[in-house]
């Protein structure tokens, strides 16, 4: 069967109203909706795609029961269906009007509450036979109203209609937290809504963030709020559920309160840490932060970061300075609190915050992340991607790169590896990479490059240690050995789950060799806040042991034939991503290296695979590069066919063995 096109946009339009008006519950799931949609190349995709559908029909449902929803059919006559609506006196609140033309004239409507606060819908098309949902707020602040006033109005005929909604009204109730430090709330209303106090220092760098998607508005509140130990909030009375968080490692406190209309309540919250990996050794960090307010070109307040970094308890934050524009002129150099190097006021045994950089050009080289400098590595950014009309192409990332090095700084590749990142891994450039799709990770390893995965949330575009790494280290923290940990691959990234895995009792990022037939045990750990849905041991490109399960904590064994040389790695999700910068609670480690008979690790089509990357990236640089001269034209495209040549003498080297 297939799926009206319409609905769906129409649907997901009201999600992205939704994300930017008021907190919601999984906000990622529903720009991810949003996104889906957006990026379906015509209608005709959209009507074929029956999963998509079911699952924004499932969101859609989900939304309208907890929000409340009111149905319009315009006809003749007019028909309004909708409950009796219960609003708290000075507490705004949210409703999903439901508006089916039954008539055979095409529409333009927006809607409002007029007998409240209005705050009126945008004018949408509504063709015959369509149902378009419009979200509408409303607040009232007379205690004795009865019923609220709902308008249609638009730019064809009827030019409005009015219709009548009952409501009670009833006094709020006021929740007084108090918290054993600081941490996140969410609190869950029993209107349906999701209320947040307001944010630390007034600033909504802390309360929202960008959707990433191709449909405006292009922000979304956060459904949570940061707390540094008390807050006061006013809700609805009724059921009303407040959760308390702090990072990765501690068991939400959650706590169910029954509100009576006028009634203020205190209420205790404390975390229960359920593991605590810095005793074992592990150490957790976010590898790129811009600790800028939402727009990126200004400076946030770093005792805000302070507040952030203890909330989300993680120990390592790296505020990476970039150059970048805005619109087409302002060029800007942010965040810049401090010059490169420990923000020593803000650093201390238990947490670290390291002004490092972030070297980018768009569209010909990618985006570099560098670690432990001395000094900032001008220019920073190239390119007319970034910095406008005129700019160029020069120097070369792999320039910056080398100054790192030299300055002893870590280089690690941002955003995936699209553009010119397989030549430095080739040449040997590369010590990490962030934000990278697994699938494309095992291609790396079976190069026979022993990179590890590390990871950062990339804020403001989400929250700190929304996705982070944790660092194996050896001794008492410092950030000294926390790079070194990173050197040594001894890493797993995640988004919730707390990996572990060993191979013959060895662990990530180290090397294990046996002869063939020896006997190879994996072992692999979850531990997590919220269920863990999949977890598997995955060994060149295999799942070796699997285990789906609702629990919170589980193991994986499984005996590997040493028939070949392979890496190993473990992995978990409630979904189906498995990279943890796109969806939370997913998490994967970086490889364990098994050597049989010292043969190494090696797939020819794997390079095969960079190889073609690269011979098409050639002729991106060479068409779209803009240089000052025909020398650095042929140096860039140089470095690209050099490195596609390198790949084809792996394969070589291999096939002659």
């Amino acid at each position: 069967m297939l799926v009206d096109p319409f609905e769906l946009y129409a649907r997901t339009n009201l999600f992205a109203q939704l994300l930017a008006a008021c907190p919601c519950e999984n906000p990622e799931g529903l720009i991810e909706l949003v996104r889906r949609v957006d990026l379906a190349p015509n209608p005709a995709v959209l009507a074929e795609d029956t999963r998509l559908a079911e699952e924004i029909a499932r969101s859609y449902r989900q939304l309208c029961q907890g929000l409340g929803q009111v149905q319009l059919t315009l006809a003749s006559p007019d028909r309004l269906v909708g409950k009796p609506e219960a609003f708290a006196v000075g507490v705004p609140r949210w409703l999903v009007v439901e508006v089916h033309n039954a008539t055979t004239e095409p529409l333009t409507l927006g809607a409002s509450f007029t007998a409240s606060s209005p705050d009126p819908s945008a004018l949408v098309p509504l063709p015959p036979q369509k149902t378009v949902p419009f979200l509408v707020k409303a607040t009232v602040y007379d205690p004795s109203q009865t019923q609220l006033t709902l308008t249609l109005s638009g730019g064809s005929t009827p030019q409005e209609r009015s219709f009548t909604l009952p409501i009670t009204v009833r006094q709020p109730a006021q929740i007084r937290g108090i918290l054993d430090g600081p941490g996140k709330v969410t609190v869950h209303c029993a209107d349906g809504t999701l209320r947040v106090a307001s944010p630390p220092g007034g600033t909504n760098t802390l309360s929202e963030k960008a959707t990433l998607t191709a449909r405006p508005p292009g922000t979304y509140r956060l459904p949570f709020f940061y707390s540094e130990g008390m807050f006061t909030l006013e809700v609805p009375p009724g059921p009303t559920r407040v959760c308390f968080e702090r990072g990765f490692e501690c068991t939400p406190h959650v706590r169910a309160l029954d509100l009576k209309p006028g009634e203020t309540r205190t209420v205790h919250l404390a975390t229960r840490r359920f593991a605590n990996l810095r005793r074992e050794g592990w150490i957790s960090g976010d590898t790129h932060v811009h600790w800028v307010k939402n727009h990126w070109s200004e400076n946030e307040d770093l005792r805000l970061l302070k507040l952030v970094q203890q909330a989300e308890d993680i120990q390592v934050v790296n505020n990476l300075i970039l150059k970048h524009r805005n619109g087409t002129s302002q060029v800007f150099l942010a965040p810049s609190q401090f010059p490169i190097g420990p923000i020593r006021s803000l650093s201390d045994p238990t947490w670290h915050v390291e002004m490092g950089q972030e070297y980018r050009n768009e569209g010909l080289y990618g985006h570099m992340v560098f670690l432990n400098l001395k000094q900032l590595i001008e220019p920073v950014s190239t390119g007319p991607g970034i910095l406008g009309e005129g700019a160029l192409d020069w120097p070369l990332n792999r320039t910056a790169i080398l100054e790192a090095r030299r300055q002893g700084g870590l280089s690690i590749e941002a955003h995936q590896l699209p553009f010119e990142q397989p030549a430095n891994l080739i040449d040997g450039l590369t010590d990490s990479l962030d934000q990278l799709d697994p699938e494309v990770y095992y291609k790396v390893l079976d190069c026979g490059f022993r990179l590890p995965l590390t990871n950062g949330s990339d804020h403001p575009a989400r929250t700190v240690g929304a996705a982070r790494c944790y660092v194996r280290c050896d001794g008492p923290f410092t950030y000294a050995g926390w790079i070194e940990g990173i050197r040594r691959a001894r890493t797993f990234t995640t988004s919730g789950p707390l990996l572990g895995l060993t191979v013959n009792g060895r662990g990530i990022g180290d090397e294990v060799r046996v002869g063939s037939g020896d006997r190879v045990v994996v072992h692999a750990t979850c531990r997590s806040r919220h269920p863990i849905g999949r977890f598997q041991i995955v060994s060149n490109h295999t799942v070796l042991a699997e285990r789906v399960t609702q629990a919170t904590q589980a193991t994986l064994t499984a005996t590997v034939p040493a028939t070949e040389s392979r890496w190993v790695v473990c992995r978990a999700a409630r979904g189906d991503q498995w990279n943890c910068v796109l969806a939370p609670d997913v998490a994967h480690t970086s490889a364990v290296y098994l050597l049989v008979n010292h043969q190494p690790i090696f797939r020819p089509e794997a390079a095969r695979y960079f190889a073609d990357h690269l011979y098409r990236h050639r002729e991106v640089v060479k068409n779209r590069g803009r240089f000052a001269n025909e020398r650095q034209r042929q140096a860039a495209l140089k470095v690209v066919q050099d490195a596609a040549l390198a790949y084809e003498r792996l394969i070589k080297e291999h096939q002659n063995k």
